[in-house]
């Protein structure tokens, strides 16, 4: 059944199984050609890295489906092309002018094309008038602070805002501190959304190696000690990690 074949895919999708929601959507399409199945795949294509055929998918349905915009977007971003991007998130609004996620996008690729002392500026002159520094902006904020080596600054602005930062805001800050090498920035934030991560081995061994470079190990294990009883696969990466510091826990 092309359906049941479709909806695997979907769940492998929001897992983040992604080459096992490839198969299944490319099966779905084989049995009966779809343009929502089209969609999806196009969707996942995107998160594997396979961007020539992804756009190719995506811009073929745009006009059916308008939250293919949305991914065209992720798609341009993830390749650098911000100018694409930048047109695609707007071509969303102007059919959803009050979009969020397309606004904040938007945003952040206009701060992303500012040099780096210019953007520190901006956020700061925010500050000054008594602002909060927006979501859209912080994580783009940090990482021009971690650029013109102000890390210290960075830890402070991240370690004030740990508690209250949106989920995906963090984990976005997360990734941009684990590439900026700022390990333990990193720990601290994959730390701080261990919990709705643990079904993401990529976020996992990200956490793992960060951890290795800034000696917080055994931190690691007892969270995952804490958490093993909702995911008992825990347990496998438990074993690794008290071999690898020479402890029986």
């Amino acid at each position: 059944s092309a359906r049941v074949w479709f909806l695997a895919g979907k769940l492998a999708y929001r897992q983040k199984h992604y080459t096992g929601a490839e198969t299944c959507f490319r099966e779905s399409q084989r049995i009966y050609p779809s343009n929502q199945t089209q969609f999806w795949l196009g969707k996942t294509l995107t998160q594997t890295g396979e961007w020539n055929e992804a756009e190719s998918l995506l811009t073929s349905v745009r006009d059916r489906f308008d939250h293919a915009l949305l991914d065209l977007g992720w798609l341009y971003e993830r390749k650098g092309d911000l100018e694409a991007a930048l047109g695609a998130y707007d071509a969303y609004l102007a059919i959803h002018p009050d979009h969020e996620f397309a606004s904040s996008q938007r945003v952040k690729i206009k701060a992303r094309s500012l040099e780096p002392e210019a953007l520190i500026e901006e956020v700061e002159r925010l500050v000054e008038f008594g602002e909060q520094i927006p979501d859209s902006l912080f994580g783009d904020y940090i990482e021009k602070l971690l650029d013109t080596g102000q890390g210290t600054r960075a830890r402070e602005e991240v370690r004030s805002r740990l508690t209250v930062l949106d989920p995906r805001v963090g984990v976005n800050v997360a990734w941009i501190c684990y590439r900026k090498q700022a390990y333990d920035l990193a720990c601290d934030l994959f730390m701080a959304f261990l919990e709705a991560n643990l079904s993401n081995f990529k976020y996992l061994n990200s956490l793992e190696a960060a951890a290795t470079k800034c000696n917080r190990l055994t931190e690691v294990i007892e969270a995952y000690k804490r958490l093993a009883g909702s995911l008992p696969k825990l347990h496998g990466r438990l074993k690794t990690l008290f071999k690898r510091i020479g402890s029986k826990g």
